[in-house]
């Protein structure tokens, strides 16, 4: 393997802070954390169909968290643990922010029938 090697931004970078492992939470709460204190590092990584690796920092991914979340449910609009079903033809990055958006939204996610539906205090039912 060849040597790893990082951009300046990456080596100007503030340390990663770890959620604490004695904090219970949901995806939504922890992708919130890292937004406040991570917003810089990257969330995902991937290759494009031109083999450029892509990266999303927690920041990016945070506000289309977000985003979906708004899209979802309107501030004010609909009740706390409505369950919502779908079916998804996307690509990984967007659905992971869509579920994690209907999660921070309060609505409990069923991404297919078989499924254990996903809450929005983080466990599963």
């Amino acid at each position: 393997m060849g040597a790893q090697s990082f951009s300046d931004a990456e080596c100007a970078a503030p340390p990663f802070t770890h959620l604490p492992l004695e904090r219970g939470c949901s995806f939504s709460a922890a992708a919130d954390f890292n937004v406040a204190h991570n917003p810089g590092h990257t969330c995902f990584a991937y290759a494009d169909a031109d083999g450029v690796v892509r990266k999303i920092t927690y920041l990016e991914f945070g506000r289309a968290m977000h985003r979906a979340a708004h899209v979802l449910r309107p501030v004010g609009q609909g009740q706390d643990g409505a369950v919502v079903a779908f079916i998804a033809l996307s690509d990984t990055l967007v659905y992971q922010a869509v579920v994690t958006g209907l999660v921070k939204a309060g609505l409990v996610s069923r991404a297919h029938p078989f499924a254990p539906p996903l809450h929005p205090q983080g466990s599963t039912a």
